[in-house]
């Protein structure tokens, strides 16, 4: 009986630590942290060009890339519909 109390109580002990926070500003932030807020920034700009634009010159590649093919994807679609439709 007294070693399931003691069982008990160093359970709840447990519960309590773990569910602790830590403390504010204990933690200074590394130089990644720097670096994503900068990179934040430069997203947030209102500068009238779209979000999956700002990457620069490859987003660009990608973003025209992405077009074409799902371009020629509905072009070879529209012609398989036609052919199976004039069978």
């Amino acid at each position: 009986m007294n070693n399931a109390r003691q069982s008990l109580a160093l359970g709840r002990l447990l519960v309590r630590e773990f569910s602790k926070t830590a403390p504010r500003g204990t933690e200074q932030p590394g130089p990644r942290f720097h670096k994503l807020k900068e990179t934040q920034k430069k997203f947030g700009v209102e500068d009238n060009v779209p979000v999956y634009l700002k990457g620069g010159v490859g987003d660009k590649i990608l973003y025209s890339l992405t077009v074409l093919i799902t371009a020629a994807g509905l072009g070879m679609s529209l012609e398989s519909w036609y052919r199976l439709a004039n069978k």
